[in-house]
């Protein structure tokens, strides 16, 4: 249990905060103002893996800032109706299916190419 007045902070807050944050310290560093993570990570020559998780920040940062709960339904329906215009698949024996975290699927790959 938390403290009386402490504060909590949401999983949103805490990454819109973190994208703020680095944006502007990497501008800073830079002398450049960055329209996003993604570029400045490509301007740092960072590693791969830093430039791939400031891609996702930057990605999920821009999915916070224009939601809403119109364009979440709007999403919901159009993959709902994605997955049921494809072929039925077996569902016979239905398995939990995951991702290994070290592997990415090709979009996720595509977008935060470095």
């Amino acid at each position: 249990m938390d403290a009386p007045g402490a504060h909590v902070a949401s999983a949103e807050a805490i990454l819109l905060d973190l994208h703020g944050r680095l944006l502007r310290l990497l501008s800073w560093r830079a002398g450049v103002e960055f329209e996003g993570l993604a570029t400045a990570g490509r301007y740092f020559r960072l590693n791969n893996r830093l430039k791939k998780k400031l891609c996702r920040l930057d990605a999920a940062s821009a999915f916070l800032r224009h939601a809403s709960v119109p364009k979440a339904a709007s999403f919901y329906s159009e993959i709902s109706n994605a997955i049921f215009d494809l072929p039925s698949v077996r569902t016979s024996s239905v398995r939990s299916v995951s991702a290994s975290p070290s592997k990415h699927s090709d979009a996720d790959t595509a977008l935060c190419s470095p």
